[in-house]
């Protein structure tokens, strides 16, 4: 059975019961959760804990920040008909990833989850950028961590931030270390547009695209065109 910390039951409406795990799994467990609402009406709660996230602490975000997710940017140091991205300009760099439960390839960020040796998020962003694309990057910034999707599950995240020079020795030619059951694919994205640039690479492509990188992108494409 697992716990629930006092925060989970500041809810003026719900009151917190019993928490099952139905199944056990490498990296998550499914749980369902026994509620009861002010006017004393019983249901439950199905929901994803991440195995990752389960500290003597749960509260304390700088041990259970969960994963991170990369946004790394680069100049183009030549031009290239990828995206149409001429020297000087900026990339943003996503992958292709396979993933089964869509079935299908996502344009997505780097990202991964924390490893039991990581002391924060910024160690986990090093080594999943080298991972998942071979580039190594530089000025790491982490930002706030944020709930990643709390309807269904108890997992955390945080962004990122790195510099890539491409003009260094040991990312003009970036080996990737993959796992077994890994698809993926770095690419570069022109920075500058980038909303309709992800759109018109999911459509030609018949991808789909991650909202997390939606999300900035859309972020972007706000703060040029809105008049606020």
């Amino acid at each position: 059975m697992m716990e629930h910390s006092s925060k989970a039951t500041n809810s003026n409406k719900f009151t917190l019961g019993e928490t099952r795990v139905i199944h056990d799994g490498r990296f998550i467990s499914f749980c369902e959760t026994d509620i009861t609402n002010s006017e004393g009406i019983k249901s439950t709660w199905e929901h994803i804990s991440r195995k990752s996230n389960r500290v003597e602490d749960p509260l304390n975000i700088q041990k259970n920040y969960g994963g991170a997710d990369v946004i790394a940017i680069a100049t183009q140091t030549e031009d290239g008909d990828q995206n149409i991205v001429k020297t000087g300009e900026k990339m943003v760099l996503a992958i292709i990833i396979y993933r089964v439960p869509i079935m299908n390839s996502v344009i997505s960020l780097p990202a991964g989850v924390k490893d039991p040796e990581d002391d924060n998020p910024l160690d986990t962003a090093v080594r999943e950028l080298k991972e998942e694309t071979g580039f190594t990057g530089e000025n790491g910034r982490s930002t706030y961590t944020c709930r990643c999707d709390p309807w269904k599950s108890d997992d955390r995240g945080t962004l990122v931030f790195f510099d890539v020079d491409l003009t260094k020795e040991e990312n003009k030619n970036p080996k990737q270390e993959l796992e077994m059951a890994e698809d993926i694919r770095p690419i570069w994205i022109k920075l500058d547009g980038l909303k309709q640039n992800l759109e018109d690479l999911a459509h030609k492509n018949d991808y789909e695209i991650d909202q997390r990188l939606y999300s900035f992108a859309m972020g972007l494409d706000y703060a040029q065109h809105s008049q606020i």
